[in-house]
């Protein structure tokens, strides 16, 4: 299979950024002039663009996962960071009400709060990307009490 037959193979499964295509192309031993060539192609056609994977990332994301991870996910996978800027602020992101869902979630399956399984939650939620002021207020909201959980900034 060529290089550009293996390249329009795996797009037609699922998007690749730039970065990512270049690694798959490399870990099958391609040549690298031929690896260039078949991107090129891509891009052209449209196959590969970094702007419009970043939109879509960050809006399929959003319901589960804050800004600052979709953010390190997308620069992990070769997305330059002004793309990844312009695609969240189109994205329009509500940290805040996504995280409350999650909240309320793990709420709905947890009837009795323990210390340990709030900080849990807050590990959780700080793993997903939100920041410790939206986990704060957002815990405020719900009432859940400053004593039972210690969120340090």
């Amino acid at each position: 299979m060529t290089t550009k037959d293996y390249l329009f193979n795996i797009l037609s499964v699922r998007a690749y950024t730039e970065k990512e295509a270049l690694k798959k192309l490399k870990s099958k031993k391609y040549p690298l002039g031929e690896i260039e060539e078949a991107i090129g192609l891509a891009k052209g056609y449209g196959y590969i663009s970094d702007e419009r994977y970043a939109n879509v990332y960050a809006l399929s994301q959003s319901d589960s996962k804050g800004t600052f991870r979709i953010k390190q996910e997308l620069l992990e996978k070769g997305v330059d960071g002004e793309l990844i800027k312009i695609a969240l602020e189109q994205s329009e992101i509500d940290d805040r009400a996504t995280c409350l869902k999650l909240v309320e979630k793990f709420l709905q399956n947890n009837q009795m709060l323990t210390k340990k399984l709030i900080e849990k939650l807050v590990r959780s939620l700080s793993y997903k990307g939100f920041s410790f002021a939206i986990i704060k207020t957002v815990f405020e909201e719900l009432g859940v009490r400053n004593e039972e959980v210690i969120i340090d900034n």
